[in-house]
């Protein structure tokens, strides 16, 4: 059996009574039995189906289509567009210069071109996993967030290096100006990391000698904060890996990738994977709060 085979084999044998588990356990090859057993809980319940082509092809960020659409011609472009939701639609037409072209499509049609485009989409990763079939991971809950709030959370985790350095800095004057790059919210969430005591350092940002060019450190934040995710991503499932890289834009997708190295230190791996989790729990709460 297959991965994806086995996996739907365990979750069934899951949901038999212990002593009818143990009886088809014992008829398996023991390669297969020992692989069984082996695997880990998954994220979701792999026998209550998974989700349909458009659902999935709609977490999906439009660049990733747009780069692999700009090899067809216009007519069969506009083909492909049809089964994107709006957003995706408007941004491949965006980066492909195309006029808003309404084709009307059989159900049938729409299904070909689905799983289409999903499957060359997803030709570089032949093993992906479904995501009800990915292993448990306190990072699963990315699988939820959109691109303003993978933008968001790593505006917020840049601000773990920022908070690190910051604490080096006597001079008034300096500290305003790099207050004045943040807005409230990060202000607030950098007070309180100040608080805390910072576990894992990276490369200095070299605020000291910084120029006072306030969007160069705002990029430079924003670079460190995709580095810790990618960093905790490093010794994840390579499934949720692909998924998460997807949901981005095709150029922030590519630095989390090139920066997802091994730390070669476990408890910094968690640190990290924590950080991320809590930074999730700050931005949800404030969420919250703003719309009371």
């Amino acid at each position: 059996m297959d991965t994806v085979s086995s996996i739907i084999c365990k979750a069934f044998l899951d949901n038999c009574p212990a002593e009818k588990r143990r009886a088809l356990l014992e008829i398996l090859p023991k390669e297969e039995k020992q692989k069984i057993e082996a695997l880990p809980q998954t994220f979701q319940n792999p026998l209550f189906g998974g989700l349909t082509s458009k659902q999935q092809l709609d977490r999906i960020h439009y660049s990733w289509f747009a780069s692999y659409l700009r090899t067809f011609t216009e007519n069969e472009i506009q083909l492909f567009i049809t089964v994107l939701n709006e957003n995706q639609a408007r941004g491949v037409r965006k980066a492909l210069l195309l006029s808003d072209n309404q084709l009307e499509l059989t159900s049938v049609s729409k299904t070909f071109l689905e799983k289409t485009l999903l499957e060359k989409t997803a030709q570089d990763k032949p093993d992906l996993l479904p995501i009800a079939c990915l292993p448990e991971s306190p990072l699963n809950v990315l699988l939820s967030l959109q691109l303003p709030e993978f933008i968001r959370l790593f505006d917020f985790l840049g601000i773990h290096d920022l908070a690190y350095e910051i604490k080096q800095i006597i001079e008034t004057a300096k500290l305003k100006k790099i207050y004045s790059v943040l807005s409230p919210e990060e202000l607030s969430f950098l007070k309180t990391l100040l608080h805390q005591k910072e576990t894992l350092a990276f490369k200095p940002i070299g605020i000291q000698q910084s120029d006072g060019d306030v969007e160069r450190l705002k990029s430079i934040l924003h670079q460190r904060g995709i580095n810790r995710l990618a960093k905790a991503l490093y010794q994840e499932d390579p499934s949720l890996v692909w998924y998460i890289s997807h949901q981005l834009d095709v150029e922030r997708a590519a630095i989390l990738l090139k920066l997802s190295t091994d730390l070669q230190n476990l408890r910094a791996v968690h640190l990290l994977i924590q950080q991320v989790v809590d930074c999730l729990t700050y931005l949800q709460t404030k969420k919250s709060e703003s719309s009371l």
